[in-house]
């Protein structure tokens, strides 16, 4: 999650940071091998960075503030078959 902030150069809040990171780790265990095979050409960065924008959509612009909404949510979002936001936040 932090080399996904880093990468794209999200301003992002201590207390976003703070639901962010444990939010995409709730998620990512969850879903990891399911969503590397409903798009195996993305490989794993691609499916880590496809639950990351998830994350940081729901927390950043949606304002979520529950964590197990937010990675229930991200893992809904990650799972469809469009590609992820490439949006600055």
């Amino acid at each position: 999650m932090r080399e996904y902030i880093r990468s794209h150069q999200l301003r992002i809040t201590p207390e976003q940071l703070g639901l962010l990171v444990p939010c995409f780790e709730t998620a990512w265990a969850k879903v990891e091998k399911r969503l590397q095979r409903l798009h195996p050409e993305e490989g794993e960065r691609g499916a880590r960075d496809r639950l990351a924008s998830a994350v940081v959509e729901l927390v950043v612009s949606e304002r979520l503030t529950d964590p197990a909404k937010i990675a229930a949510r991200a893992i809904r979002h990650a799972l469809a078959d469009k590609p992820p936001s490439n949006k600055q936040h």
